[in-house]
């Protein structure tokens, strides 16, 4: 008897001391970010296996197929599904029932060892399956059928199309069905997702293989990644904590992953789904057909996956599925009116506070991008503060008011995807605080003179005064210095000078000049807003007030005015500038051949596709028009240069000024000009001038848009005569 008491006190001991152990390696982890939790849904999966002889007569390989769907659903059960394997051979109870916690591999290998009496179809089969499901307390229920759709009623008759509709039209709304006809006669029911009736028919091996991914994603609600089929290739932009690869195809093989880095990722564990050999545990392997393309290879890989690009390495497969879930932390910060922002580690103020989240990689405080592999996010938070709930649920962006006390804890989650979510507690140390009145003695009268202030050694008193108690001087020794500013921001005056003098609360301020410019530098009774708040051994005191400073203003009238005159002086010089400078006679900015005008004639005889040369020097104030090269006879080729004065001034848009000729020069061999059929010709002393007129007679010619003539040779013996068309631009 004292034996077994001591044992049950060494039991007792035992657990107690194990508790304090959890309890004391829990404490480090407070205020840490919590971890992803995992979906939470439990799952009832009731499966009827149709294992009758028309699955396998004449050849048929359905039975096979079936059986191989089986074994897909039942190695891609989540950790909380439950699986109920129902024979139409003998389906007075199940005859198998799986956990998904017993993992894949077992689970697959059950459903590939089973062995049935293969006989008849009857529907009671599938009403029993039902039945059970009703009576099942899961948040999921699924009714899965595979068949080759040859049911029979009671009476062993064949059951029609439409009774079969009817049957699972009248289901409950809790439970959903998946029903997949195997074989090309196969028949399939009518399709409702509303009601939660889905319905996929498969012909041969492939299409099953094509059909069983897109069913068990429905079923399991998997998270899947898109695959390049081609490169075997897929990628992710956030971290992942699990990835699951499932191949099919006849042959496939399937060694791992490859990373972004090329390294190789192996399995943690790995199920193998095949088809079977043997229909019935009458026969022995063998004895009627299979369908061996059916086969595949599921692997989890767990970890921390970085995002970037990843490969599947495998061979033979047909399709491949890669299903995921995030490894992500959540956070949630508090940011003050100045946008600074607080994190655990830093003790709060009371009032108010943005809230806003945002996920995390676990372990670090670094924000991960916006991602769609994360679905639809929703962030709630809520507030406790020294254990009193405000009461409220707090959304990202939200308001928070933090009441005064010693401690607030944030308690915060984000959920993703479907039933995934992450939650984070974070505690918040509370400043406890002391509120300051602020009494403010009158302003001394400032007079503002070109010289500063005057009286500016005369202080304006302000005094600190605790709604409790006194300012002690060990306090008052750590206080640091009030803040001052002009209630109106529009107001110009420089910092003011704060003194901090023996009395503990008070401080002596001097008002300066704004910017060191007395002109610029604002008079007048000018309200003031004055403020404190400091920790002081982690208590905070704050406070605010106002005060005025009146300043009279001494600078006389007339210097006060003078920067107005020197200004408007400056701006009556800049316009009288600028009207000066666009009444100024100025030419056209650009003076140019007219394309295709040049008529140049050797002797008689026109000389075709060749153009004068024109250059126009807008600065030097010269146009001058060349011949086209004739190297046959230099006599023919000349140039004259005209120099030219503006007529129109610069508001006269460019291509419709005027210019005036001033001058005309050519080479020797030209004996002729003409300017908008105004002649020239050159003197006996080498000077051009208006034909017919006498050497410095003055001539002005106003033209615009000119036609350029010059002649070369003489007149008794022309060599050449070359015309062209200019235009202003």
């Amino acid at each position: 008897m004292h034996r077994r008491r001591s044992e049950r006190m060494d039991t007792m001991f035992k657990r107690i001391l194990a508790a304090v152990i959890i309890i004391l390696l829990s404490l480090p982890l407070l205020g840490m970010q919590a971890r992803a939790a995992e979906k939470t849904v439990t799952r009832q999966i009731n499966l009827v296996y149709d294992d009758s002889t028309s699955m396998r007569d004449g050849g048929q390989t359905t039975w096979c197929q079936a059986k191989y769907a089986t074994e897909v659903f039942a190695a891609l059960m989540e950790e909380n599904d439950t699986m109920h394997v129902y024979a139409m051979s003998d389906y007075s109870s199940p005859r198998l029932a799986l956990s998904g916690a017993d993992g894949a591999a077992h689970n697959a290998s059950q459903v590939h060892e089973m062995l049935t009496s293969m006989n008849g179809t009857p529907f009671a089969a599938v009403e029993k399956a039902y039945a059970d499901l009703e009576n099942s307390s899961a948040d999921e229920k699924w009714l899965v059928i595979f068949t080759d759709g040859a049911f029979a009623d009671e009476g062993n008759n064949a059951m029609m199309p439409a009774s079969l509709n009817n049957f699972f039209s009248g289901k409950s709304d809790d439970v959903q069905v998946m029903y997949l006809a195997i074989g090309d006669k196969a028949f399939a029911i009518n399709e409702d997702e509303g009601k939660g009736i889905y319905s996929e028919k498969a012909t041969d091996g492939k299409d099953v293989l094509r059909k069983l991914t897109g069913m068990s994603n429905r079923i399991y609600n998997r998270n899947k990644l898109e695959v390049d089929a081609k490169s075997r290739t897929f990628s992710f932009d956030v971290p992942m904590s699990e990835l699951i690869v499932f191949v099919q195809g006849k042959g496939v093989t399937l060694q791992g992953l490859s990373g972004p880095d090329g390294a190789a990722l192996s399995a943690d564990s790995a199920a193998q789904v095949r088809y079977s050999e043997q229909a019935d545990v009458n026969f022995s392997p063998g004895a009627f057909p299979f369908d061996d393309s059916l086969q595949g290879q599921i692997a989890y890989f767990t970890g921390d996956f970085a995002a970037g690009d990843y490969t599947v390495d495998c061979e033979n497969a047909q399709t491949i599925e890669v299903y995921y879930k995030p490894n992500v932390d959540i956070l949630a910060m508090l940011t003050d009116s100045e946008g600074n922002v607080y994190s655990p580690s830093d003790p709060i103020r009371p009032g108010a506070y943005t809230l806003s989240f945002g996920f995390v990689k676990p372990g670090t405080d670094e924000i991960l991008e916006a991602s769609d592999l994360l679905g639809d996010v929703n962030f709630t938070a809520s507030l406790t503060v020294d254990g009193t709930d405000s009461g409220r649920t707090y959304e990202n962006g939200d308001t928070i008011e933090i009441t005064e006390g010693s401690q607030a804890v944030l308690q915060a989650q984000a959920e993703y995807l479907d039933g995934n979510s992450v939650r984070t507690e974070l505690s918040y140390r509370v400043l406890q605080g002391h509120t300051l009145s602020m009494k403010v003695g009158k302003s001394p009268d400032y007079t503002l003179t070109m010289d500063g202030f005057e009286k500016d050694d005369q202080p304006i008193t302000v005094t600190l005064q605790p709604q409790e108690g006194a300012i002690t001087p060990e306090i008052w020794e750590q206080m640091e210095t009030i803040q001052i500013s002009p209630a109106d921001e529009e107001v110009r005056l420089g910092t003011f000078k704060v003194e901090k003098t023996d009395v503990p609360g008070v401080f002596h301020i001097f008002p300066t000049v704004w910017n060191d410019r007395v002109l610029l530098c604002s008079v007048g009774n000018i309200p003031l807003e004055i403020s404190f708040s400091q920790t002081i051994d982690g208590e905070l005191w704050q406070g605010e007030g106002t005060g005025s400073v009146e300043i009279t203003d001494g600078v006389p009238g007339a210097v006060r005015s003078l920067p107005w005159l020197i200004a408007l002086a400056v701006l009556v010089l800049i316009l009288l500038f600028v009207l000066w400078w666009m009444t100024r006679k100025v030419l056209p900015k650009r003076i140019v051949l007219v394309p295709d005008t040049t008529e140049f004639f050797i002797g008689l005889g026109k000389a075709e596709g060749v153009q004068a040369s024109i250059k126009y020097n807008r600065s030097a104030r010269t146009l001058k028009m060349s011949t086209p090269p004739y190297s046959v006879d230099p006599e023919c080729e000349g140039s004259m240069t005209i120099t030219l004065r503006p007529c129109d001034r610069r508001y006269v848009k460019s291509s419709r000024r005027r210019v005036e000729v001033v001058s005309v020069h050519a080479t020797h061999n030209v004996y002729q000009i003409s300017i908008s059929h105004v002649d020239f010709e050159c003197n006996e002393n080498g000077k051009w001038v208006l034909s017919g007129a006498e050497e410095g007679q003055s001539f002005v010619l106003s033209m615009r848009n000119p036609n350029l003539e010059l002649k070369t040779g003489s007149a008794a013996n022309p060599a050449s005569r070359c015309s062209c068309d200019v235009k202003h631009l």
